[in-house]
């Protein structure tokens, strides 16, 4: 009975390393997506096709909304890969 606890509790230790490990890298990919877009946004022609787009859907927005989306995107994706390093570390344990 006790061998098979461990068993299970080893598998279980495997399983949650390689969630944790999965989970890095999307977020790390996640981050890595966010960073593009952030960087989108300093070229005025996407603004100016973001806005174009929008406007066909009935939406609104201004060239200096979308100006202040990068760098919004970009400290974000710095959190997300802060939060994906802290989680990577933990799964060195």
């Amino acid at each position: 009975m006790a061998a098979q606890a461990r068993g299970q509790a080893v598998r279980a230790r495997h399983d949650a390393r390689s969630q944790r490990l999965v989970a890095t890298a999307q977020m790390r990919e996640g981050a890595a997506q966010m960073r593009r877009e952030g960087a989108r946004y300093s070229d005025p022609a996407y603004r100016a096709r973001a806005i174009a787009e929008a406007r066909v859907h009935g939406r609104t927005g201004t060239d200096a909304q979308l100006q202040a989306i990068g760098p919004r995107l970009m400290a974000q994706a710095d959190s997300l890969e802060d939060r994906a390093s802290r989680l990577a570390e933990r799964g060195a344990d």
